[in-house]
């Protein structure tokens, strides 16, 4: 038998010949909504999509900027003894630090 017949193509088609679907906003890809843009994406109909944002909310990046010493010039994410020296020696002060501001 096959799938059910309706007549939403003969509808289509009436439609499409007398000029009355000229301001159908499903034809047109693009919708605005709120303060952002979204794209249609169609399956095979004009009355088949999935509507998806045209841009992502918020762009993220693992590559920070601002992350070379100007002056030392050392490449970012380098690290040496002595910045490891000083990492452990700022983290034993603020524990000690709280031990003792904890104990008063």
């Amino acid at each position: 038998y096959g799938q059910k017949w309706t007549w939403k193509l003969v509808d289509d088609q009436i439609r499409s010949f007398w000029g009355r679907d000229a301001c159908d906003v499903a034809k047109t890809p693009y919708v605005f909504y709120g303060d952002r843009a979204y794209f249609r994406k169609y399956y095979g109909d004009k009355d088949v999509y999935e509507i998806l944002p045209a841009k992502k909310k918020f762009n993220f990046s693992f590559f920070p900027t601002g992350t070379q010493d100007p002056i030392d010039r050392k490449p970012a994410g380098e690290v040496t003894r002595a910045d490891v020296f000083a990492a452990v020696m700022k983290s034993a002060f603020s524990v000690d630090l709280d031990h003792k501001l904890s104990a008063a």
